[in-house]
């Protein structure tokens, strides 16, 4: 009989697919399926974010931040309550990322490619979901942006204790932050390991004792 002591920390996951794309093919649903899997029940309060498919392109850039940035119950007056939104953001770095999009009543048709996807990422980062899943995060960035959405994940991980799972164009990108990767074995179930090159921060600072459970070994 082992004793094991279950600990939790600030996590950012990572999906790789690497060597197993047959297994991934539906990003999304992945997403949710391990969510399932490790025993996560009822709505789950997520955000979604790829390329253009999450926003409405026909839609200025502020009002796709307005869907998911005010609540319904506030929606009459909109616009004032997302100038008031923004200026309460205590992710400066998003705050900032924002700014870089000024004007934010352009339309999304009418932006570059990395503009649309710094915009899909921020309307993700700005609701208030406890989950957020982001697709290819990295793709059509440039490193600048890169490096300010990384700043913004970290902060709203550590701050407002939200959870974040990245299923990147390229992996490389995101070896320094992601904490755990996860992929599928031979059986298809889901395999969490943690990430050592993660720098994001020391996974002994993060540990935080929730629970003891006992652990009988199994008998092949």
């Amino acid at each position: 009989m082992t004793i094991v002591r279950k600990i939790s920390y600030q996590q950012i996951f990572l999906f790789d697919d690497t060597y197993l794309e047959k297994n991934f093919k539906n990003s999304l649903k992945e997403f949710i399926y391990y969510l399932r899997y490790t025993g996560v029940k009822g709505v789950i309060d997520f955000s979604f974010s790829s390329n253009s498919d999450t926003i409405h392109p026909k839609l200025s850039i502020k009002d796709n931040f307005i869907l998911d940035s005010v609540p319904k119950s506030l929606i009459k007056n909109k616009e004032d309550n997302f100038r008031i939104r923004l200026t309460e953001l205590n992710n400066t770095v998003l705050a900032g990322m924002i700014e870089n999009l000024e004007p934010i009543e352009r339309k999304i048709d009418e932006l570059s490619c990395e503009e649309i996807k710094l915009a899909s990422i921020i309307k993700s980062l700005l609701s208030h979901s406890e989950y957020l899943f982001l697709e290819y995060p990295d793709q059509y960035l440039s490193t600048k942006n890169l490096n300010l959405i990384k700043e913004a994940l970290k902060f709203e991980v550590n701050t407002n204790n939200r959870k974040v799972f990245l299923k990147p164009f390229n992996n490389d990108a995101w070896i320094d932050l992601a904490t755990d990767i996860i992929t599928k074995n031979d059986k298809k179930e889901y395999v969490k390991s943690l990430n050592p090159l993660s720098s994001f921060a020391s996974h002994e600072e993060n540990f935080k004792p929730t629970f003891n459970f006992t652990l009988h070994n199994k008998a092949s």
